[in-house]
C-alpha cells in the first residue's frame, strides 16, 4: 500500500492511512458500499445483516478496508469483554448501575413487535423519559451489552437493529447474567 517501500517509515504509514481515510470518507456511498461488501462478507457471511445500514455507519470510520472485518466481527460473535467497560464517568455508569439499567430496559425491547431502527429508538427514548432517567445511563450499558466494545460503529439503537430482536435479547440476557455473577 505504500509506494517505493515507504512502509519502513512510520510517518509515511500514518499519512498513507490518513489519505486512505480521507479518500474513503469522500467516496460516493454506493461506491463505498460496493468496495466494503466483500470485507463485510469476510466477517459476516451467512448472517442477515443490513449491509446498507452497516455501510452508512462504517464509511466515516473506515481508514483502510482490510480492517473492516475486525471492526464488524462483533456482529457475528460477541467478544469477551471486561465488566469495567460498563464504567463510564460521563454517563455515570458502573457495572452495578448497568445491571439495573439493562434489567430495566429489557421488557421494552422484548415487547416490540416491529424491529426497525426508528421503532427501537422511539420505544427506548419513551421508556427512558417516562422513568425520568438519563439516556446515557441506559444506552451506554446497552451498547456495551450488545457489542462488547467501547466504541463500536454505531450506538445501542443501530446495533440492536443490525443484530435483530432475537440476538439482541440473547446478548442482553448474557450481559445481565455476566453482571449478576
Amino acid at each position: 500500500c505504500c509506494p517505493n517501500g515507504w512502509a519502513r517509515f512510520p510517518a509515511a504509514n500514518c499519512s498513507v492511512t490518513w489519505f486512505n481515510f480521507e479518500y474513503i470518507r469522500q467516496l460516493p456511498f454506493e461506491e463505498y458500499l460496493s468496495m466494503a461488501t466483500p470485507w463485510f462478507d469476510q466477517a459476516l457471511a451467512g448472517l442477515n445483516i443490513d449491509y446498507r445500514r452497516l455501510g452508512e455507519l462504517m464509511q466515516g470510520r473506515t481508514e483502510v478496508f482490510n480492517r473492516v472485518p475486525q471492526m464488524v466481527a462483533f456482529l457475528k460473535e460477541m467478544p469477551e469483554y471486561d465488566l469495567e467497560l460498563y464504567t463510564h464517568k460521563k454517563m455515570k455508569t458502573t457495572p452495578e448501575t448497568s445491571l439495573e439499567a439493562l434489567t430495566f430496559i429489557r421488557p421494552t425491547l422484548e415487547g416490540l413487535t416491529t424491529w426497525q431502527e426508528s421503532t427501537i429508538h422511539d420505544a427506548l427514548m419513551a421508556t427512558i423519559a417516562e422513568a425520568g432517567r438519563k439516556n446515557g445511563a441506559v444506552l451506554w450499558p446497552l451498547r456495551i451489552a450488545l457489542s462488547g466494545l467501547a466504541s463500536p460503529p454505531g450506538g445501542a439503537v443501530e446495533i440492536a437493529y443490525l443484530l435483530g430482536k432475537e440476538e439482541t435479547l440473547k446478548r442482553l440476557d448474557e450481559a445481565i447474567a455476566k453482571l449478576q455473577a
